[in-house]
């Protein structure tokens, strides 16, 4: 008793063919980047760099609670107020700082 059996592994030609189009599409895409590196390497250097700078700063910016943002305006209008006043009571004399 032969069984014909088709192989499980081998994919078909329809469905091996966008596979393979990506694979050579991604292969020239990098062998065009490695080219252009190849030919500026100072500016994707820095390219690099600013990408990565840009990258973090909005990550810290989304994950970091500022402390600007724990304090409502007007409580910190608030405070600053009270830091002036006391800042210029310790600077004046105290015959003008005396409530009459």
């Amino acid at each position: 008793m032969a069984n014909a059996q088709t192989p499980v592994d081998e994919p078909l030609a329809s469905e091996s063919s966008p596979r393979e189009h990506l694979r050579e599409y991604t292969a020239e895409r990098y062998e065009r980047m490695e080219a252009c590196v190849g030919r500026n390497p100072t500016a994707a250097i820095l390219v690099s760099f600013g990408a990565g700078m840009g990258l973090g700063l909005l990550l810290s910016s989304i994950l970091v609670e500022s402390p600007r943002r724990r304090l409502p305006p007007a409580h910190a209008a608030e405070r600053l107020g009270r830091q002036m006043l006391d800042a210029i009571a310790s600077v004046l004399p105290e015959s003008f700082t005396e409530k009459s």
